[in-house]
């Protein structure tokens, strides 16, 4: 039970240093420096947690145990920070917010503004991750982005999701 008291008090002190320093900083408004400072944490622990393992410190259970914690822990903050970050509406209601304390309309030429810029940046990304190229006003995946479509689409397809039009 002590493993899991001091991996739960390694996830107070990550989620800590997170929410005390690393989110003013600028980079950390970014999804990728996000990710690695999840999957940074995960391998670190990984590697420790196979080393305490294998010299004895740890059985099997406990080691899959904590592993799963970290996968839980990340998962759930990246899941979070991804929906307040990208949120479209609290982006809307955060506009309509800041328009004024006496409610002043805006014009929703504003609000198609913020649809565009969220449009731009998610396209910008993935073609920063080789996945899509750009051709004038087209894109098309790449190579690489055919295969993580197909991934993805396995797993929509497993998890029986339906597409929207």
């Amino acid at each position: 039970m002590s493993w899991f008291i001091i991996i739960l008090a390694y996830f107070a002190a990550h989620f800590g240093l997170y929410v005390l320093v690393l989110r003013h900083q600028p980079r950390f408004i970014e999804e990728r420096v996000i990710f690695a400072y999840h999957a940074g944490s995960a391998v670190l622990l990984t590697v420790l947690e196979l080393v305490l393992w294998l010299v004895g410190a740890i059985d099997l259970a406990t080691l899959v145990g904590l592993l799963s914690l970290h996968g839980i822990y990340s998962m759930s903050f990246l899941e979070l920070w991804s929906l307040s970050q990208g949120g479209y509406s609290l982006q809307i209601l955060d506009l309509i917010d800041r328009s004024g304390a006496a409610g002043a309309p805006v014009a929703l030429e504003t609000l198609c503004s913020i649809g565009a810029s969220k449009r731009a940046g998610r396209l910008g990304g993935i073609e920063r991750l080789g996945l899509i190229r750009r051709d004038g006003d087209r894109v098309s995946l790449t190579s690489a982005g055919r295969t993580v479509a197909s991934i993805l689409a396995a797993f929509a397809w497993a998890a029986n999701l339906k597409a929207r039009g």
